[in-house]
């Protein structure tokens, strides 16, 4: 007896209310190359690929430390 597996499309209907978004730098080099700003950029075309440029968001940036 074979039996149809299903595919739920449940998760692709989910949208957020709103995003928190996370970058930081670990090292004094990182944050000589931009990587703060290369971070912002990815995760801007993330949030564009999955259509959810109109969802409200709060970005928090974290610098290296000890």
């Amino acid at each position: 007896m074979k039996m149809k597996k299903e595919i739920s499309t449940l998760n692709t209907a989910l949208r957020p209310k709103g995003l928190a978004i996370y970058i930081r730098i670990s090292t004094p080099k990182q944050k000589d190359n931009n990587s703060m700003d290369s971070q912002l950029q990815s995760i801007s075309s993330l949030i564009k690929s999955k259509g959810w440029d109109d969802i409200p968001y709060t970005i928090y940036q974290d610098t290296y430390s000890a």
